[in-house]
């Protein structure tokens, strides 16, 4: 079985620990919260994830004349 093409989860330790997340393109990690920065609300990690992941992919399609 293929693991997916994209995948982004939010984990929290224990009830009162920050979230924390971990974001895998077909099964290799490309973004993780470095444990010292958790996030008190679940859209927050979300959030920070998802900036972490466009940080590090090139932009995809438009002209190269731009």
């Amino acid at each position: 079985m293929r693991p997916p093409a994209l995948e982004i989860r939010l984990i929290l330790s224990a009830p009162g620990m920050g979230w924390e997340y971990i974001a895998r393109k077909a099964g290799q990690i490309i973004a993780a919260s470095d444990g010292d920065a958790s996030h008190p609300q679940p859209g927050a990690a979300l959030v920070a994830c998802v900036a972490e992941i466009k940080a590090g992919f090139p932009r995809q399609g438009g002209n190269d004349g731009e």
